[in-house]
């Protein structure tokens, strides 16, 4: 899941480069997000897990996405933009309905690594 959290972050700095989302008149997230969520539920319906698992398991994924999506997208924006490496991520074109920042990002991550580690703990996994 986190690597394709860190390429689809990189293909969003790849599409939003030449600001691509001007063509449309309404958030291109919507779709984005979709895509996003189609391609988890596939993932874990696939593996027969139970409706528990499948709901830590989903819960983990969506808090821990935002950190690792939005540090491959700044990533790849500062590398096609020409600028230098920083790692701090605030983009000024986005569109997003919630645009977190690197501490709200990095907060949700270790919730929901604390969550994994909970179920494991309480043998609820």
């Amino acid at each position: 899941m986190l690597a394709y959290a860190a390429l689809d972050g990189f293909c969003d700095a790849l599409y939003y480069s030449r600001m691509g989302a001007d063509a449309f008149s309404w958030n291109e997230h919507l779709t984005l997000t979709a895509q996003r969520v189609v391609f988890v539920l596939c993932g874990l319906l696939a593996t027969q897990v139970s409706m528990y698992q499948f709901a830590i398991v989903g819960l983990a994924w969506g808090l821990g996405f935002s950190l690792v999506h939005n540090g491959f997208y700044e990533v790849g924006r500062q590398l096609i933009d020409g600028r230098k490496l920083d790692y701090t991520y605030r983009s000024s074109t986005s569109t997003a309905k919630w645009d977190f920042t690197f501490k709200q990002g990095l907060w949700m991550a270790i919730v929901g690594i604390a969550v994994l580690i909970a179920s494991i703990f309480f043998r609820t996994f």
